[in-house]
């Protein structure tokens, strides 16, 4: 033988990864303590400068062993120079046993890293040996083992390197065609001076080599020099260093990956076009819906502006909030919620203990609004505190159901994107390239541009396509709600005519609250107190004790907020639970209601 879909599942693989790989194997260890009673090795250089080899190996286990045969690790390859490497060509071993031993073998080739790679013989009978110790004959040949220079052939090996047992006593015949020159023979660590015992060969006949008591992974290297003309060929192989050659296919992955991933947002761009652009009805107004029956013709279009309308548009509030986002979303419940007490079906209490009283539920104005009523006291009781474990959790899932289910009816999206969102994507991509790393090394990082270029590419794409791609119909029908959103957006006190006994504040807070508007439409509608246009007295819908139209957003708000937690966690109790038994701990503070 000639002479190394979660954020926290990724921090969970490294350790389990680390474990693994830093834990080694028991049976190595005990295995450790075997030793080699006896080692003859044969090696006979023919006229072709191939190496016949026939190593005969006496193997006796320790008390401790595993007692599974023999691992033996031939090198393949080594550094040559600077600039190159030099290959050892080794046939697959045959090994047959004198004692009698079971030889089953597997061979695992190119075993190591970088510069210096090995053949690894693993002979194991796959079950435990009885007898103390076992024989195995192995033979193989190799190519390229002699080496060269201006006075020219010559052949020296590494017998036992540095992976071997501890070695008892060892015996080396060495035979080349001709007479054998300057035979060598050294044993202990791999620079070391110690020389063993050399018998010559006389006339044509072989040289012998001896050594004994070698611990583990010392050295027994023999060499000789060989007649001029005594072999043709047979000369090293020599191949490009593996760190340059590892060094130049990382700048070309490098190149690819930078172009892949200059490529990625060209193919983002192209899906989207394909995927993600509404269309429109060719031969209507904005916001004009076919007679029934009649084809308005639809092709894909570009975002145009949207006009301004003033009229709230005739759709639920929860089917007004699929169209505009695609997905379901919390203020879809929260303005359902408002609309049933601006309806008077229900009173609403803020502050640190919020409820939802029942008043008469006849009076819920769409089916939606019946589904998130009948959910919120379906067990019995007229008082719920909505900020409870799971109270509202149900009924958002009802509703948005509702509200996918008319949206798929009536043909509103070419393609509604039901993802979550970038994240999941963004982790299971960086999660793959960690594997990648564990598996390929440092040099998975030439390919970094194209990993940040689909992350990027990802993100960007998924946060576009989140809204869904809708038909010329559910087109036409968000133009209504985003030009009604306009002018909620955009309207001020000076231009608004109420008339008398018209709640306007009330009536429209739902599309408010919908829009993320609440803010500015408290705002616009205080100054049309100041003015005396709209009173100020409590609404008929709010059932606290003190009333205050500036601290309508901050209810607004904190009513979402609980909503949106009440909605991620469990509901226990099995239902709704009065509110008279506070379901949550007290804030701290307090709001005014």
């Amino acid at each position: 033988m000639g002479g190394g879909r979660r954020w926290w599942s990724l921090p969970a693989l490294a350790v389990l990864t680390f474990i693994l790989l830093a834990v080694p194997a028991a049976p190595g260890i005990a295995a450790a303590e075997d030793r080699v009673e006896s080692l003859v090795v044969d090696y006979v250089v023919g006229e072709d400068g191939t190496v016949t080899v026939m190593e005969t190996i006496v193997l006796r286990f320790s008390a401790s062993s595993t007692r599974h045969g023999l691992d033996r690790w031939l090198l393949t390859r080594r550094p040559y120079d600077e600039a190159t490497d030099q290959l050892y060509q080794i046939s697959d071993p045959v090994v047959t046993s004198p004692s009698g031993a079971p030889t089953h073998v597997q061979i695992d080739r190119d075993q190591g890293t970088g510069r210096e790679r090995w053949m690894r013989v693993r002979i194991d009978p796959g079950k435990v040996i009885d007898e103390p110790s076992v024989g195995y004959r192995l033979s193989y040949t190799i190519k390229g083992a002699l080496a060269e220079d201006a006075a020219g052939y010559g052949f020296s090996w590494d017998v036992t390197g540095s992976r071997f047992k501890q070695v008892r006593d060892a015996e080396v015949t060495l035979e080349v065609p001709g007479r054998a020159r300057d035979p060598a023979c050294y044993s202990g660590q791999q620079t070391s001076s110690n020389r063993c015992s050399t018998a010559a060969a006389k006339n044509d006949g072989p040289t012998r080599f001896r050594a004994s008591d070698l611990a583990a992974g010392q050295s027994l290297t023999v060499s000789v020099r060989l007649q001029p003309g005594a072999v043709d060929g047979g000369g090293p192989v020599r191949v490009e260093s593996a760190q340059r050659a590892e060094r130049r296919q990382g700048l070309i992955t490098l190149a690819v990956s930078a172009a892949l991933g200059a490529l990625v947002p060209l193919a983002g761009w192209w899906f989207y076009r394909l995927n993600g652009r509404d269309r429109r009805f060719t031969a209507l107004p904005q916001g004009e819906l076919p007679p029934e029956g009649k084809d308005a013709g639809e092709a894909p279009a570009a975002a145009v502006p949207v006009g301004v309308r003033t009229t709230p548009p005739e759709l639920s509030l929860a089917e007004a909030g699929l169209l505009l986002t695609g997905q379901p979303d919390v203020r879809q419940t929260a303005a359902t919620l408002i609309g049933l007490a601006v309806d008077g079906a229900v009173k609403l209490r803020g502050g640190a203990r919020p409820e939802v009283r029942l008043v008469d539920a006849r009076r819920a104005r769409d089916r939606p609004s019946a589904v998130l009523l009948e959910d919120l006291f379906d067990s019995g009781e007229t008082i719920v505190d909505p900020s409870a474990n799971g109270v509202l959790a149900e009924g958002h899932e009802r509703i948005s159901g509702w509200a996918a289910g008319r949206a798929a009816e009536q043909e509103w999206f070419v393609r509604r994107w039901t993802g979550r969102g970038p994240g999941a994507a963004i982790i299971a991509v960086l999660g793959l390239a960690y594997v990648v790393y564990l598996l390929v090394g440092a040099s998975s990082l030439y390919a970094l541009p194209l990993l940040v270029s689909l992350v990027v590419t990802g993100w960007i794409l998924q946060r576009k396509l989140r809204h869904g791609a809708r038909t010329g119909r559910g087109r036409a029908l968000t133009d209504r709600v985003e030009s009604f959103r306009n002018w909620l957006a955009g309207v001020d006190a000076d231009e608004l005519v109420v008339e008398a006994g018209d709640d306007v504040f009330s009536r429209l807070l739902p599309w408010a609250v919908l829009f993320d508007l609440t803010e500015r439409w408290t705002r616009v509608c205080a100054e049309l107190v100041a003015s005396g246009q709209l009173s100020g007295a409590p609404p008929a819908w709010y059932g606290g004790t003190a009333w205050s139209l500036s601290s309508v957003p901050a209810e607004i708000a904190a009513l979402t907020a609980d909503i949106t937690a009440a909605m991620t966690a469990p509901d226990f109790s099995g239902g709704a639970g009065s509110a008279g038994h506070g379901a949550r701990p007290e804030r701290s503070g307090t709001r005014s209601a």
